[in-house]
């Protein structure tokens, strides 16, 4: 799946985003492109100008040669046996679940790492490992710590998985922010010029900044397989093809970070309200799905209300995720609670799936 410009097939055809990629289809960024792989995800991003093809799958081993430019690779940690490459003329960058960069200008190629480990393997050379803010330069080999342009650069870039992490339906997201202005999507900053980008179903905040003028928040409608415009160059908000548009409101991340700030201060209600209200007004997002599970504990634990805690434990266990365990033990706390003693028993069944769980004691306990 791409987002950007300059994705073409295995055929040389140019795809649009939103499009899938075979194995063979170049990345060749007249702006910057980003590639989306699932199953675990993994969030390539070139920036403009940059080259890349997409390998043959070797097995459980994801692969992609930088032939110049610079690209940026963000994964979800790998399963066992299973690695991601990004390939070079000098050498190659080995990962199992990081965030890492690598340059290829017109005689060196450089390799830094955000987060996470990175091999760094040439046929000539012994393998060498480099940990989070370090950076090899590989022609003469060197290492030292990672430049922070690069580090800036690539770890914006890499925010954008956030965007696209348990998705469960994509639509085209098209703006003009007009000008030298600049954009961020829920909070993550978009790259300069850019005008169209994937994002889950549902409502986003899309804030605009131009030279001269007041940056200005818009929250606009996402739907999958379709979609939505956002004209903002001429400093009013046009309706969007496939939904409404809505001026105001706090941001997704403005949201969390309330959250999180009352949490911090005791305050369980107010942190209750803030998810609250990130659920309702970002539906589709990873975030709101990930806050399901910590208003479910804020509810059970905090606010004694274990009937709506079920509810969203529930909602969570039904579409998945990171938090699976976390989920299924709240929600079978909640039963308990509820005098549920059944229905709490038969969903502890599902305790054998997570056997050195922080809670599973507590929850075998009579």
């Amino acid at each position: 799946m791409s987002s950007g410009e300059g994705i073409s097939s295995a055929a040389g055809e140019a795809l649009a985003v939103g499009e899938r990629v075979a194995e063979g289809g170049v990345i060749e960024a007249r702006g910057e492109a980003c590639l989306v792989m699932h199953g675990p995800l993994a969030v390539v991003c070139v920036d403009a100008g940059g080259r890349a093809r997409i390998d043959a799958a070797a097995g459980p081993s994801r692969r992609i040669t930088l032939e110049r430019g610079r690209l940026v690779a963000a994964l979800d940690p790998l399963p066992s046996g299973h690695t991601f490459v990004v390939a070079s003329a000098a050498g190659e960058a080995r990962a199992v679940g990081t965030i890492f960069a690598v340059e290829v200008g017109a005689s060196e190629v450089g390799v830094g790492v955000l987060e996470g480990v990175v091999e760094v393997r040439s046929a000539s050379r012994p393998a060498l490992r480099l940990t989070a803010s370090q950076h090899a330069q590989l022609g003469p080999w060197t290492v030292g710590a990672l430049p922070p342009s690069l580090a800036a650069w690539a770890g914006a870039r890499a925010q954008l998985g956030a965007l696209w992490r348990e998705a469960e339906g994509l639509g085209a997201l098209l703006f003009a922010a007009g000008g030298a202005g600049s954009s961020a999507l829920d909070g993550i900053i978009l790259a300069p010029g850019t005008d169209e980008i994937l994002a889950p179903a549902g409502p986003h905040t899309l804030r605009v900044s131009q030279p001269g003028r007041r940056a200005r928040s818009i929250a606009a409608l996402a739907i999958a397989g379709e979609r939505s415009a956002v004209e903002t160059g001429d400093g009013r908000a046009a309706p969007a093809r496939t939904g409404q548009l809505v001026a105001g409101g706090a941001t997704l991340v403005e949201l969390r970070e309330a959250a999180r700030v009352a949490r911090t201060a005791g305050r369980w209600q107010a942190a209750a309200d803030a998810y609250g209200e990130l659920l309702e007004r970002f539906p589709g997002s990873p975030e709101a799905h990930n806050a399901r599970v910590q208003l479910g504990d804020l509810l059970r634990v905090r606010l004694g209300d274990p009937a709506r805690a079920l509810g969203h434990y529930q909602a969570y266990v039904a579409r998945g995720g990171p938090l699976d365990a976390e989920a299924r033990f709240g929600a079978i706390l909640c039963l308990r609670r509820l005098g549920e003693e059944a229905a709490a028993s038969h969903a502890t069944e599902d305790l054998a799936r997570y056997p050195n769980h922080l809670e599973a004691a507590e929850l075998r306990a009579p």
